[in-house]
């Protein structure tokens, strides 16, 4: 065999040899591929950084959801009603106080409707839940839905001034791809809040200004209106504010506080409004005793443009007879 022996001992071959030569001279000639068709550019963090602002700006002018209303009611007394968390689905809601309500709301003069979210049920994301429901989500939807749309079916004055959106049907809703509020402004005309937000008031000169939002921070088993009271205080809004609501809670409570600090003082009126199911089979495994009526259904306010009050009502039937006797005599 012939090759090279070296000092140490170690002996290559002559093949061994000549291939390690062969491929010496193979690495010293130039190999570099020439890439004919241009590449594209390689973007830096600066147009990562652009794209995504404008990204952002784009996704914020599709979203239907805004942080500020200002509405102007006729210059004379008005009724604005509260409802909200119904669960329409759920086996144990009363749907007949449903239809009395929004009935009663389309056919009183200068009487209004806010929707404050969680309309529909849909327990979809926890199936044991799920048994309480007697009716599949694109059926809630689509009553909901035809409840905003005969509220404000154009032909007559339109009655819904808002709707907030809630966990069952907005948030958790998304997750089947199918929101009950897509496209609810366009469709329905009227404003789309999406947590807390404010709502002006606009009667004659008085302008009432409040906050609204399906759920505030904070519940008490001593006071339903704790959620509003915490969010006065977290935020500052003593001064600032005429009424506050929400709901979630299921608690239904109304209250009027007076705030001051030495120098001028503020009213506000608390609402928070209660659920329109008895029970279901989470409240049951939690030991809840089911809501009566008198714990359940909306809020009622009347709304004076002179002088500057609020009339707050926790049954919004109450409100209806109470307002068509005495400020509409009829």
């Amino acid at each position: 065999m012939q090759g090279l022996y070296y000092p140490d001992g170690s002996f290559r071959d002559e093949a061994e040899i000549k291939r390690e030569l062969s491929l010496k001279e193979l690495n010293e000639q130039p190999q570099q591929p020439r890439y004919d068709t241009p590449i594209p550019d390689i973007q830096d963090f600066r147009y990562w950084s652009r794209r995504l602002r404008q990204r952002a700006e784009q996704s914020r002018e599709v979203d239907e959801a805004v942080k500020f209303a200002h509405i102007t009611l006729p210059s004379r007394p008005c009724l604005v009603s509260l409802v909200g968390d119904w669960h329409v689905g759920d086996s144990t809601v009363e749907q007949q106080r449903i239809e009395d309500e929004i009935t009663i709301i389309k056919e009183t003069p200068f009487s209004y409707a806010g929707g404050m979210g969680d309309m529909a049920n849909h327990m979809f994301w926890n199936p044991s839940q799920a048994y309480d429901e007697s009716s599949p989500f694109p059926d809630q939807v689509r009553f909901v839905q035809e409840v905003f749309r005969y509220l404000n079916d154009g032909n007559n004055p339109n009655k819904l001034l808002f709707a907030v959106v809630g966990n069952h049907d907005d948030k958790w809703a998304k997750k089947t791809g199918m929101s009950l509020y897509h496209n609810f402004t366009r469709d329905y005309g009227a404003y789309l809040f999406r947590g807390p937000s404010m709502l002006e008031l606009q009667l004659g000169e008085e302008n009432y200004r409040g906050i609204v939002s399906h759920q505030f921070l904070g519940n008490s088993i001593y006071n339903p209106n704790h959620p509003q009271t915490r969010a006065i205080r977290d935020n500052g809004l003593a001064l600032d504010i005429d009424f506050i609501f929400s709901g979630h809670t299921h608690r239904k409570g109304v209250q009027q506080q007076n705030y001051g600090n030495g120098r001028r003082g503020k009213r506000i009126v608390s609402g928070n409004i209660g659920t329109y199911k008895h029970t279901d089979s989470y409240g049951e495994d939690k030991g809840f005793f089911p809501a009566t009526d008198e714990e359940m259904y909306g809020l009622s306010f009347i709304y004076l443009p002179k002088p500057r009050y609020i009339i707050p009502f926790d049954d919004i039937m109450v409100a209806h007879q109470i307002f068509r006797e005495h400020f509409l005599e009829i």
